[in-house]
């Protein structure tokens, strides 16, 4: 079951070992299979500076990312809460220049002020997801 949780844009911020930055991106949808939840979007770059940090993305390791737009987050939850508690695993699938990344992730939700971020900490084959 595919869900649209955005068309228009809004920026996700990448974190790498030293250096972290911001890619526009649009299309957001959350799939449900099985107990696994996805959250997936398109980048779309809007500077030849995003481009550069996109080329940064498909060539070096991430360790988190973060979603600050509060209709996507809470579509998504709204969305994960269908299987009553039942994930068992969380992707995030971006797709970068036709191609699909595919991260293992945890999620977790922080919250400043009035504002929500949904943070993903990117998982290693030798991690295990909770």
């Amino acid at each position: 079951m595919i869900r649209s949780l955005r068309k228009g844009s809004s920026s996700v911020y990448f974190q790498h070992e030293h250096t972290g930055h911001s890619i526009g991106a649009e299309k957001y949808e959350s799939e449900l299979v099985g107990g696994k939840a996805i959250l997936r979007f398109t980048l779309r770059p809007v500077s030849s500076g995003q481009r550069y940090d996109e080329e940064y993305l498909n060539n070096e390791p991430l360790e988190y990312l973060s979603i600050d737009d509060g209709r996507v987050i809470d579509g998504f939850a709204r969305h994960v809460d269908v299987l009553k508690g039942d994930v068992e695993s969380w992707e995030v699938h971006v797709i970068s220049r036709g191609k699909a990344l595919i991260f293992g992730v945890k999620p977790k939700n922080r919250i400043f002020g009035r504002r929500s971020v949904l943070d993903f900490q990117v998982l290693r084959a030798d991690d295990k997801q909770a």
